[in-house]
Formats: C-alpha cells, structure tokens, sequence
C-alpha cells in the first residue's frame, strides 16, 4: 500500500451531498461517494492510502474520511465508477471538464529543461563601426571575472589520441596541464542569454521537416496521419488509400522514384497472406524480395517464413513502369537521411550501397507527394506502406518574429557573423584559481546516468499549446509541426541543489552508450577575461546584463545539464581602457604607452541597455514595465536562472526526464502530456489552493 501527501479541493454540496476532488501533485481525482468530507476541510492537506491503484484510504486531520476498502476510479468522463477499467499509475488519469470531455487529460509533462518564449519582435540597433580603427566615443576594455561552480562542472578532455571517441575521455579539460574553462563555452552561453533579453533574432536552429507516424498516436496527429495515407473505408471494407508505390534507384547523383505499374484494380499494389505466395523468406537478408514476374514482396520484420504459425498479411508492390520516373530532390533526401526517430530500413542506403558495389538496384518503397510554402513539388517515402511521413512544415515556419528598426540586432553586432563582420568580444579562457592548484577539487570518476531525452518529433513539449492549469487540455486540438502555432522558445535547464549523475548500476545497460567523466566539484573557483573593443553604450550594456544576473540567479555551463552539474556563479569587474591616450603617442616616460584602464561601475551601461530596449517595445509587450525584469519573458527567464527554485518541496520530481520504464510515467507519453510555463511549474509547486503539493510517496 502506498501513502501520498494529498490536498482535499474544490468541496462543495450537490443533491445533499459534499462532493469534491482530492489532488495529488498534477493529478486531480474524484472523492469516493460516502467519503466524510466537510466544507471547511476545502484546501487542507490529507493522507491518502492506495493500493491497486484504489483509494483505500483518506485521513484528514486525524480522522477517516472513508473506511478501508472503499474506492473509487475515473472513467474516460471523469464519473465515478467503481467499474472502471483499472489504470496504470495514479499520474496518468484522465480528468474531464465542465462538459465530460473525454478528450481532456489532466496531467502534465515533467522535464529537467524549461523554455523562455520566444520573442515576437527582433529590435535592432543599427550598423556596427568600422573595424580599422579605435573611436573615443566608444567602449574598450574588458571584464575580469570569477567564476565560482555552485554543484559540480564538468568540461570534456581533449587527446592526442585520433582513435579514441570523445565519450571515452574522462579527464577534465586541461590543455598543457592546466584545468581550465574554454572561453568558447562561456561565449556560446554569454551569447544565449545576449539573444534572449536583447530581443534578438532567433537564428541558430536546423531549419529542416521533421517526421511522423501517426497510426496509432491518441492525440489528432492520427487523424494527419490518416488524411495523407488514407485507411480502410469501415462502411464499405474498402481501402481508401493515398499513398503511392514504386522502386527507388540512383542516377550518378541524382535520387529517382520509379512507379510500379497500375493493375486491372487501378492499383499500384496488392496484399495477400504470405503463406500464399510460396516463397521461401527465412533466407532474406534484406525487407523485400523479387518475385519471378518482376513485382516484389515486402517482408515484414519477424516473418518465420511459409508455414509459419503466425500467418501475415504482406504488401506486393507492381513491377516497375520504366518508361516514368519522378525526380525526388536533395532536400527530401537530406530530409530522411536526418529522420533521427527511424528505426526500420535506411533504404537510401540500400540503393547507395548498391551503387558502391556497381550494381543499380531498385529498391522498393511507398511515397506520396506534397508542396512546401514555395509550392515546390515534395516527396515523403519509405519502406512500408504505413511510412514515417515529413511534416509540410519545416521548424523555421515555426519562428515567427517581426523586425523593428534597421540595420542589425545587438546579438549579432556583439557576436559578428560569418559574412559581413567579426565580432568585437572575446573571450579567453577561464584558468583554475591559484588557491585552488594543489588541492582536492574533482569529484570521484564515475559513468553517467543515461538518459532519453524526448526530440523535436514531441512537438506538445517544443510548440505552444492550449491548456487550462485547472481543467488540463484536450489531446485531439494540440498542435503538431503542421499547424501555425509558435515553437517555446529558448531551451534551458533548470538549476538542481543535488546534482544527481551518477550511474546506480551497470546491469542491462550498453556499456558503449556510457559517459565516463571527472567533474570539478562546487566551490571551486576559475578566473577569465573578456575582452571588447568598440562598444556603444548599449552594446556594452547587453554584455554586462548577461554576466551580472540578479541576486540567486545563476548560469549553466558544460555538459550533464539534465543531471544538475553545470550551475555556476559569475561575479565580474569592468575596466575600461583610455583609447584616446594609448594613441594619440606611442611612449610614456621609457615604457610604451598603453593608455589608461580603470575599474569601472557598470550600472551606467546597463541602465543605457534597459532604456533602450524598453523604448522600442511595444505598449502590449511591455505592459507598463520600468525595468527589464518586470516583462514577462524576463520573468520566465528569471524562473529558469533562480537557485531558490531548488529549495521547493516536490521541486526535483517537477524537473525530471519522464521515463517510459516507470509505471507512473508511461501515460504521460501516450498522453503526449504538454510542459508548463517555467512560472506555472513554481506556482504549481508553492500554491496548494491553485496549485499542487508535491507527490510524496511512501510504502507503508
């Protein structure tokens, strides 16, 4: 039997009875009839005791509100029903709304990563100044920094060794022997947050079509699915197909589709139990296999071959029409060679492959044809007839922003481009602290978790979605990669007080898939420059904002994100160099003249940075806003970079991968459970009338 901390919610009367909800961290589920519940129990905390998944028990204040034994399940309508069909974990039941939608889940995604929304308007600053010079009006210096790990920080090695892969480099990075922090990771990461709260372009992503399979998918991805391949007609027994069959083959460089030929049934393709054929599989190296009179047998995974027991139904593609054949472009098949999420035949390797060895195969396939946004002709294809299609949308279409003002956003005035500009900050690398050399600063070796982190494809995690924190969401309206809705914005990690990476056991486990690393432990301090050259006020500014972060608030650096490593705290100082002086001669006294650098106060340029992008927001966005804070993306984004997050109860199970091998996860993927905002998360976690306390779960 197990115990949760539960909260008795929305009690009320209805037809002489107190009935209501008892919640259990993201899970709201009916109480039993007969419980003995109050009104002014609303909003109180509970024990509730489940065994089977059945309520067994609910204890508020020391009493007991149902006698053992009693239970109580929720239907797909959200009715009490004591006959339900049993679910598999208290998280993964179906909540309905005021209407008993049965589509509605109440349940939402949990995940050590959040988003900051992506911003609607790019604000640009204008041309950066010519590179040939130094000009007395603007800003040269640097930033000394120190940087302090808050939970440990791990940078991968580099060897001399070629043969070696980079997972099997467990060292910390040490180039010459000295620990150090490249500058190019603090720079990649300086940049981000640059990007982010200078109202940037949002630029660096594969702009590419992603893929789907639909058939069996609960939310309206199946009923995409079924609109581009067509599905058995249930009124006439029909088949009510879309795709298209044919062979694929290779042309010097050049990728083609010959059609199979139409039969008397106007059908390129036919389907019959394979005992029928007579012909003998088990012998089949590859998915198909050519039959005498020129069609060919696609041979399903796990077929014994003829006499099997386990009789199945095979598709038959037609011969090929020779005198046809459709181009399919270099995108389509960049496309499907980038499908990360395919796990049946690469069959764009079968026929390079097959080239390689001089022969000029057909390989067989299925396809149907599209148009992108340019009306340019498109083909998905694949080995099956139930094919892994591409969305008609790529990721780009996706990133909707509108430009204000001319000439270039601060990120890239800052950080330059790979056509027109370089950039005019630089960053060196940060070295181990001098009081630190010497001493016990790595962590105990040790192989990594592993874990499965969900892809682009679970677009109810990556693209904006409808829901109601109460009333939860419908599953047949989210929106996938064809619809208009927006991506989440940037991805970041959440920051965790315990940094838990490492591997409990080795047991059924690949041990090629595993990291072996030596982090730096917390407290241990690095120091780096940054230098600039060139910098108008506001440029300036942007830099500053990015490092200096309020109080609490931290960066993420290096690898094992998810796992908590990675947290750590920038403290910087600017100085600022007199340009004027250093040139205007060459000597001071006997030595050369380096002009003048002093340690300056930084808040001026901030304040320059906050005016200006607050100026050239629009009314809507900034919603009466004085400080950059105020706006509600910098609130979203400061949720993800506070340390007090850490120290909320049920914080930790709120910021973990989902893992289909636990019992109470297995739903939230078939669900498609969608993720809260960053600050829906916390108010989840701190509210218990609004929100929820989190699942404590114990064996009693």
């Amino acid at each position: 039997m197990n115990k949760y901390d539960a909260i008795l919610t929305d009690l009320r009367e209805k037809d002489g009875k107190i009935v209501g909800k008892v919640r259990v961290g993201i899970v709201t589920i009916d109480i039993p009839h007969g419980a003995k519940v109050t009104l002014d129990m609303n909003n109180k905390s509970c024990e509730l005791y489940m065994e089977n998944d059945k309520i067994v028990e609910i204890i508020c204040e020391g009493k007991k509100l149902i006698d053992r034994g009693a239970y109580i399940e929720t239907d797909v309508k959200g009715r009490s029903s004591p006959t339900s069909p049993k679910r598999k974990g208290l998280d993964n039941k179906r909540y309905s709304n005021a209407q008993e939608d049965k589509h509605f889940i109440k349940s939402f995604a949990t995940a050590p990563y959040n988003f900051v929304p992506l911003n609607d308007y790019v604000i640009k600053i204008g041309t950066p100044c010519s590179f040939d010079e130094f000009h007395e009006n603007l800003n040269t210096g640097y930033i000394d920094y120190e940087l302090e790990t808050i939970t440990p920080l791990y940078i991968r090695g580099i060897s001399s060794d070629v043969s070696k892969e980079s997972k099997d480099i467990p060292e910390f990075f040490s180039p010459g022997g000295i620990y150090k922090i490249p500058g190019s990771s603090v720079r990649g990461m300086i940049r981000t947050l640059v990007e982010i709260m200078s109202y940037s372009e949002f630029k660096f992503y594969d702009d590419r079509y992603l893929y789907y399979r639909g058939l069996a998918d609960k939310s309206n991805l199946r009923d995409l699915y079924a609109e581009k391949i067509g599905k058995k007609n249930k009124n006439t027994g029909g088949e009510d197909y879309k795709f298209n069959a044919g062979y694929l083959t290779k042309e010097g460089v050049r990728y083609y589709i010959i059609p199979a030929k139409y039969n008397e049934n106007n059908k390129q393709y036919s389907r019959c139990d394979i005992n029928k054929i007579g012909i003998g599989v088990s012998s089949c190296k590859d998915y198909y296999k050519f039959l005498d009179d020129g069609r060919c047998v696609i041979i399903p995974r796990g077929l014994k071959g003829k006499g099997s027991k386990n009789v199945k139904r095979v598709w038959i593609i037609n011969e090929p029409d020779e005198d046809k054949k459709i181009h399919v472009c270099e995108k389509d098949i960049h496309s499907y060679k980038n499908d990360e999420n395919r796990q049946a035949p690469d069959i764009v390797s079968y026929v390079d492959n097959s080239r390689d060895k001089g022969g000029e195969r057909l390989i067989p396939c299925f396809y149907v044809t599209w148009k992108d946004k340019e009306g340019k002709e498109r083909i998905s294809f694949g080995h099956t007839a139930y094919f892994r299609i591409s969305y008609e949308k790529s990721i780009g279409e996706h990133v909707k922003q509108q430009s204000k003002g001319n000439g270039y956003d601060i990120a890239t005035a800052l950080f330059g481009n790979e056509s027109e500009f370089a950039t005019r900050v630089f960053f060196e690398d940060a070295e181990l602290d001098e009081s630190f050399i010497g001493k016990d600063i790595f962590c105990e070796r040790s192989y990594t978790k592993v874990l499965s982190t969900p892809k682009p494809t679970s677009f109810q995690l990556y693209l904006e979605q409808n829901y109601d924190l109460n009333m939860g969401y419908d599953i047949k309206k989210l929106n996938h990669w064809e619809s208009d809705a927006k991506i989440r914005g940037y991805k970041l990690y959440w920051h965790k007080r315990l940094a838990n990476w490492k591997l409990d056991g080795r047991n059924n486990i690949n041990m090629k898939v595993l990291n072996e690393i030596t982090p730096i432990k917390e407290h241990v301090k690095f120091k780096g420059r940054i230098s600039f050259e060139n910098l108008s006020d506001i440029e300036l500014g942007a830099l500053l904002f990015a490092i200096s972060l309020p109080h609490n608030c931290y960066h993420k650096l290096g690898l094992g994100k998810p796992l908590g490593l990675g947290s750590v705290k920038i403290t910087p100082v600017l100085y600022l160099t007199d340009v004027g002086r250093k040139y205007k001669r060459l000597f001071n006294g006997d030595y050369w003249e380096i002009g003048i650098t002093l340690k300056m106060d930084f808040n001026k340029y901030i304040k320059a940075f906050e005016k200006f992008i607050l100026e050239n927001l629009p009314p809507e966005e900034k919603n009466g806003a004085t400080t950059l804070w105020d706006i509600e993306r910098f609130k979203e984004l400061k949720t993800m970079l506070s340390w007090e997050n850490t120290n909320i109860r049920g914080f930790e199970n709120m910021t973990k991968y989902m893992d289909m091998n636990r019992e109470e996860d297995k739903g939230k993927y078939t669900d498609r459970n969608v993720l809260l905002k960053p600050s829906e998360v916390i108010q989840f976690l701190k509210g218990p009338v609004k929100g929820y306390r989190n699942m404590q779960k114990k064996t009693v």
